[in-house]
């Protein structure tokens, strides 16, 4: 349910209430029912939302690690010495 949505609905529960626009049943039980749960999902879209940009960042922050290694032993040994590490480990392979 759209936030919009949500919005209309409480405002057309408020409106039953208001005015005693309801039968002696639980219908306006049922409709705030309704509402809350309607008010959880978006709750629990908004945390899933989170958790996802959460993981890319923290992606994104392992990659930016990696890369900062690997320009410190650029740095520190040269990029000629790198190649030659490399060249050994796939020989290993």
């Amino acid at each position: 349910m759209s936030k919009k949505r949500l919005e209309d609905a409480k405002s057309i529960l408020n409106h039953l209430k208001g005015y005693g626009i309801h039968d002696k049943g639980n219908d306006v039980e049922v409709f705030e029912w309704l509402i809350e749960q309607a008010e959880r999902v978006q709750d629990l879209e908004e945390i899933i939302y989170k958790d996802e940009r959460q993981a890319v960042l923290e992606g994104l922050y392992e990659e930016n690690k990696r890369y900062r290694e690997a320009l410190k032993e650029i740095e520190e040994h040269g990029i000629q010495e790198m190649f030659t590490e490399l060249k050994e480990l796939e020989d290993e392979e």
